[in-house]
């Protein structure tokens, strides 16, 4: 199996695992059935690759079995780019996911983590087959799940690519992050509405780079609640 260093992606602090026990206690709450948890945001740059692999982390931690799929299948996410500049393997690969032939062994990438994984889409997927493939991409998460106990699953900006709330209509839920004072209501609002007509249940809404002293969150994404 091949092997991805995630170090830069993980809690730089106490203050910040604390806050990932307690995003991962909620989401436990939930219950058993909410497995294949999608990450998104309105817009790239406000933190949900971090957050989704810090969350698989917290997972991980636990003694959970988790893979994190890096859905944004042309490659363009922090892990693509690591990948594409270390591993001779992943340039060249070809994709079969729109053969539906494919062996999950062979595409899983093992961390420096005990327990967490990495799967690359651009290792599996064309850039269209995804939203071509809706179905395909249903029956991937169910091969995951035999071997995972959570998959969290990076999806492209549900913002700027349709693949975002095709991906998360596949999964038992959706957890939208935000940036604070920097993500515009009016944007988040869409992004639930598409959410809400795709039929994607939302567990929830992380507000990134919030001071722990700050309270304007509150009133900032009041409407969320």
């Amino acid at each position: 199996m091949n092997r991805v260093q995630i170090g830069d992606f993980l809690p730089a602090n106490t203050d910040a695992q604390n806050l990932l026990d307690q995003i991962a206690a909620n989401l436990l709450f939930l219950g058993r059935d909410k497995r294949a948890i999608a990450v998104t945001s309105c817009h790239d740059g406000e933190g949900k690759t971090t957050l989704a692999v810090q969350l698989a982390y917290t997972l991980a931690r636990e003694g959970n079995k988790v893979v994190v799929v890096d859905a944004a299948s042309d490659g363009s996410t922090p892990f693509g780019y690591n990948l594409a500049e270390h591993d001779e393997n992943y340039r060249k690969n070809i994709p079969v996911f729109a053969t539906g032939k494919y062996d999950l062994s062979d595409r899983c990438y093992s961390t420096e983590v005990s327990g967490l994984f990495l799967f690359p889409m651009k290792a599996y997927a064309s850039a269209n087959s995804v939203s071509a493939n809706s179905k395909l991409f249903s029956d991937l998460l169910g091969s995951l799940a035999d071997s995972f106990d959570f998959i969290i699953v990076d999806t492209p900006s549900a913002g700027q690519k349709i693949d975002a709330v095709t991906i998360a209509n596949a999964c038992d839920g959706i957890v939208l992050v935000v940036k604070y004072k920097s993500t515009r209501k009016k944007d988040v609002r869409e992004i639930v509405h598409q959410l809400e007509k795709a039929g994607t249940p939302i567990l929830g809404c992380i507000i990134n780079e919030v001071k722990l002293d700050c309270m304007a969150s509150r009133k900032r994404y009041r409407f969320l609640r």
